[in-house]
């Protein structure tokens, strides 16, 4: 099979087929005998490249870590799997996983799939499903097993296909042997087949897998692979610091962060607990955000709190963001905060910016009030905007506010930029909406 690889794929096989030759796994026999038969006859098989265990050592390596299936010493299976699926099993449930209409049938017969699948069967199984998108979750999920029982042998087999299934195939393979996996990864590396290792796609599935298995591990793995200010490495980090939050909740997610060094990482993993925590439970988060308060990565928590605190409850968050000492953050929250006030009862909101004194939290209050309101009263919404008192933030108010307006009605929006008193240029990004301005508002 190597040499077929060496004489007909892709630059891409090839790299992997070089390296993967000492990984591969040998064949499997399968037959009607027991788990513990099975096990005795493939002992020798490992995703490790491992091809002859030491004299009385039992080999594992293929099996899921911690899974009841390394704990009987069956190598090649899933967890708790059943007995192997003939091939006649195999068409008959892909057929109705197929066919079938109703999501709690099709989940059935695809659990079912999944229960008895082995290395050697999985290509079989696999024909059943590769009529399903690449970002289908069965799709994933039937590679994301593959790989835990699989190894180089299911990454491989993804070198030839081409939808993108490496990324969850080397994700199961990291769950249930990171050492293994990194290890494969590594190499890649040094074998000087950069281009392929620095794929985005490649290096998401082993951060996500070695997340899977140790957050921690995985964390070291991602601050260690790159500078902080690299957005690849941010992005991995999310991927981490989601893994933290699904396993252990924001609180411990929260203290790992803390834990970070100082820099846009740990600001970055920090902000993004900062949302999942407020809506769990807005108060507590509210408290830890408040915490940070004049440190770097205060700005951006607090921001956050603030503006997804106000989705549910704008009053409770304006109140919170008012309390708290002046700050980029706060400003921020404030915007966002009074936004979403202005879509649930804007006189309310209204009534509470004219009770506030001039300052810059007041200025953002108006600019994010006049952003939302513009879609249900435009004339009110750019008097509003009109009304901040910084020239500058005005200005930027003013544009933001007449792009929206813009969208919705140019022959009207066109009538007011000729009185609005834009500079000619603040006019022209009202009409063409720069990619800069997009990204502001969504901030």
């Amino acid at each position: 099979m190597a040499k077929k690889h060496l004489a007909t794929a892709s630059w891409l096989v090839l790299c992997l087929a070089t390296f993967g030759m000492g990984w591969m796994f040998k064949p499997v026999p399968e037959s009607s005998e027991s788990a513990a038969a099975r096990s005795s006859t493939t002992s020798g098989n490992s995703s490790r490249g491992d091809f002859s265990p030491r004299s009385g050592e039992q080999d594992s390596s293929r099996a899921p870590i911690g899974s009841k299936a390394a704990e009987a010493g069956v190598p090649g299976v899933l967890p708790g799997a059943s007995r192997p699926l003939s091939s006649a099993a195999i068409e008959e449930l892909g057929g109705k996983f197929r066919a079938t209409l109703d999501p709690i049938d099709r989940r059935t017969a695809f659990l079912k799939l999944l229960d008895g699948m082995t290395v050697d069967n999985a290509r079989e199984i696999r024909e059943q499903i590769a009529h399903l998108s690449s970002e289908d979750p069965a799709f994933r999920d039937f590679h994301y097993a593959w790989g835990k029982i699989g190894g180089v042998e299911a990454i491989m087999n993804g070198a030839e296909t081409r939808k993108r299934d490496m990324t969850a195939t080397l994700s199961g393979w990291a769950s249930a042997d990171p050492a293994a996996a990194k290890a494969w990864f590594e190499s890649l590396e040094d074998q000087g087949k950069e281009s392929l290792a620095s794929q985005g796609y490649l290096r998401a599935g082993l951060v996500s897998g070695l997340a899977d298995a140790d957050p921690h591990m995985a964390a070291q793995f991602v601050l260690g692979m790159t500078t902080a200010d690299n957005e690849l490495a941010r992005h991995m980090l999310g991927i981490v610091t989601g893994k933290f939050l699904q396993s252990e909740g924001p609180v411990a997610a929260a203290a790992w962060a803390d834990s970070l060094p100082q820099g846009e990482m740990r600001s970055s993993a920090m902000s993004r607990i900062a949302r999942d925590y407020v809506s769990n439970d807005p108060e507590a988060a509210a408290a830890w955000a408040a915490g940070y308060s004049g440190e770097p990565e205060g700005n951006r928590v607090i921001d956050q709190v603030g503006s997804h605190w106000a989705y549910r409850d704008p009053n409770a968050a304006v109140e919170w963001l008012e309390s708290l000492p002046p700050s980029e953050g706060r400003s921020e929250g404030l915007n966002s905060a009074f936004s979403s006030w202005a879509g649930r009862n804007p006189e309310e909101a209204g009534n509470h910016i004219n009770q506030m004194p001039q300052s810059t939290e007041r200025d953002h209050a108006i600019s994010g009030y006049a952003t939302r309101m513009v879609y249900e009263n435009p004339s009110a919404a750019l008097a509003w905007a009109d009304a901040v008192s910084d020239p500058s933030f005005r200005e930027q108010t003013l544009i933001r506010t007449g792009q929206i307006y813009y969208r919705r009605d140019p022959n009207a929006a066109r009538e007011w930029l000729a009185n609005s008193g834009l500079s000619p240029e603040s006019q022209q990004r009202v009409v063409e909406r720069r990619h800069d301005d997009r990204r502001k508002e969504r901030k």
